[in-house]
């Protein structure tokens, strides 16, 4: 299998992973060939801050079973906004109203979106 079939295989495993968290709302953009520093993104919504903290750990701990190593992870404060940096990937877990904020999808629209 190619890096590219593989790393874009990866992502989906870890938007599966999301799902299974009850993430919400999980979009893949593809942003090979408009990025410089990242392939993917994974972008999901959690209900509360405690779930979004749910979510990024399990992304992290299913991210490190796929053989990704965790860059760096940031998180505000009241962890309506958690960001984990997998170097080819990277990981937004938003509460609704910071994933509106950030408008994230708005800000990369010409990036593919991946089926997941």
């Amino acid at each position: 299998m190619r890096k590219t079939d593989l790393a874009a295989k990866n992502v989906r495993e870890l938007a599966r992973s999301a799902k299974n968290k009850k993430g919400e709302d999980i979009v893949v953009l593809d942003m090979r060939g408009i990025s410089n520093f990242t392939d993917f993104f994974v972008i999901v919504s959690g209900t509360n801050s405690r779930q979004n903290h749910a979510l990024a750990y399990e992304l992290k701990a299913r991210a490190k079973e796929l053989g990704y190593s965790v860059l760096g992870m940031e998180e505000s404060e009241d962890s309506s906004w958690v960001l984990l940096d997998l170097g080819e990937v990277i990981v937004h877990v938003f509460m609704p109203e910071a994933r509106e904020y950030y408008a994230i999808e708005f800000l990369w629209s010409d990036a593919k979106k991946l089926k997941v």
